[in-house]
């Protein structure tokens, strides 16, 4: 049934929804399920986006990928509403990272300093030397103040107590190039490109942050899952399988999805639990398989099913 509702579509497109995939197996048998179904389009995105973050590597760097943080090795540390030991990216090794320098020792006389700037208290807050209050959005504000202070062409003109606090955070950033590091924990591709901007002009790009290991969990890409959801409204699409994903749940484009995946020719959930696509869908496929998963560039993961 479903091999005739592929072959009946008609050229019009598949679309394959997946969440982030790290597997070259996975892969590989996508690229081979649409070197016979050419009309197939694969989409990543991710419940907890990054995407504004991965399109601002792209944008900034050519490469859309998450970097390889090191916090171990910066003197000085800012994070602009990213909880990096909480629950931004990877906070397992992120808090590992950051105990390094945060341990007075013999060989370790200096502790790392931690400036937080967030809209509500977070685990990485509480941890923070020096923590100030800014609404969420005012993050590109003050992005923005921190790279023009750090540059030297400009102050920042948001509130005089965050202004102040941005004129001793470039003057810790200048004064500890090549061992600082600015994280920002906005899915805004904007504001990520900003902060990029920053990271370039203190010398932390190939010190502590990295492209010659890149973090692979999150690779979803909002701009692709808003035109499927478009052309989905448009009665563009012909058929939609989805895995390991609930895009009925977790897209801000949910509605549109559940109202129109029932009348196509053709929708398949592989989902391995009876949740909302698989109510959706014409076909429910329960796949249970192993893989093996490059959660890290150059390191492979072998995942039992």
């Amino acid at each position: 049934m479903v091999s005739d509702a592929l072959n009946g579509m008609g050229g019009a497109p598949l679309y394959i929804i997946t969440s982030t995939n790290n597997s070259a197996t996975t892969a590989l048998a996508l690229v081979q399920f649409a070197q016979k179904y050419p009309n197939t389009k694969h989409i990543m995105y991710d419940a907890v986006s990054y995407s504004g973050l991965l399109d601002a590597n792209q944008s900034s760097f050519g490469v859309r990928a998450i970097p390889a943080y090191r916090f171990d090795n910066a003197k000085v540390i800012v994070s602009i509403g990213a909880d990096f030991l909480g629950t931004w990216i990877s906070p397992e090794i992120f808090a590992k990272q950051y105990s390094k320098g945060r341990k007075i020792s013999a060989k370790n006389i200096a502790m790392s300093k931690h400036i937080q700037i967030e809209g509500m208290m977070s685990l990485t807050g509480s941890s923070a030397d020096q923590r100030y209050t800014a609404k969420p959005s005012q993050y590109g504000a003050v992005a923005l103040g921190i790279l023009n202070a750090v540059t030297g062409v400009g102050s920042a003109n948001i509130t005089p107590s965050l202004n102040a606090a941005i004129t001793k955070i470039a003057d810790d950033l200048n004064a500890n190039k090549g061992n600082a590091l600015v994280v920002c924990g906005s899915n805004d591709a904007n504001i990520q490109t900003i902060v990029n901007a920053i990271n370039s002009a203190i010398g932390a790009v190939g010190s502590t942050m990295t492209f010659a290991t890149t973090n692979n969990t999150k690779k979803g890409s909002d701009t692709d899952m808003n035109a499927f959801a478009e052309a989905l409204k448009n009665g563009q699409v012909g058929g939609v399988m989805f895995y390991d994903c609930n895009p009925v749940y977790d897209n801000i484009n949910g509605k549109i999805i559940k109202e129109k995946i029932g009348g196509l020719k053709l929708s398949v959930s592989f989902n391995d639990r009876m949740d909302e696509p698989p109510n959706c869908v014409r076909f429910q496929h329960l796949l249970t398989i192993g893989w093996k998963a490059g959660v890290m560039l150059k390191h492979i993961a072998v995942i039992h099913p």
